[in-house]
């Protein structure tokens, strides 16, 4: 039973067990005015079972007052566990979006070492294509960077030291 029915079960008991107790009264008062031995004790009978029916009604209304306090307590603490538990999601969520934006940041940072590097191989890439050209000048080869690292050969120059080309490669199909 919830409390308020109880308290309310316990003021209807409280309220027969008065007017039992009241009847008793005026049962035992006409019996003393009659000189009715046997009235005057059914009174006070009736009177006690009145008494017994009410206190047994303040009872009631106790029990429904503390089941009431109960339920109260027990719904702060369920509302305190739901604040809590909100509480805690809500930091989850606040670490979770910390996460990401860290994860997005690395991203960032990588793509920009990444990019750094890329230039500074092209960098590397033209200054060894440069040195080639340098060198290959005086031999008459034009050499050509392309994309990223490779240098190629074009050609060579119509009478430039064939001679010279002849003895290597003789020299390595000897080998």
């Amino acid at each position: 039973m919830a409390g308020r029915e109880m308290r309310n079960k316990g003021l209807k008991s409280q309220a027969r067990g008065m007017i039992k107790e009241t009847e008793g009264k005026v049962r035992g008062a006409v019996a003393k005015v009659t000189g009715s031995r046997k009235q005057r004790l059914k009174g006070k009978a009736q009177e006690l079972k009145g008494k017994a029916q009410r206190l047994k009604g303040k009872v009631e209304r106790a029990v429904g007052k503390a089941q009431d306090k109960l339920a109260t307590a027990a719904k702060k603490r369920s509302a305190k566990a739901a604040t809590a538990k909100k509480a805690a999601v809500k930091k989850a969520a606040v670490k979770k979006a910390a996460v990401k934006k860290t994860a997005a940041k690395a991203r960032k940072t990588t793509k920009k070492r990444a990019t750094k590097k890329a230039a500074a191989r092209k960098r590397a890439a033209k200054k060894v294509a440069k040195r080639a050209r340098k060198k290959t000048r005086k031999s008459g080869v034009t050499v050509k960077a392309s994309r990223g690292t490779t240098v190629r050969v074009a050609g060579r120059k119509s009478g430039a030291k064939k001679a010279s080309t002849k003895k290597k490669t003789a020299k390595r199909a000897s080998k």
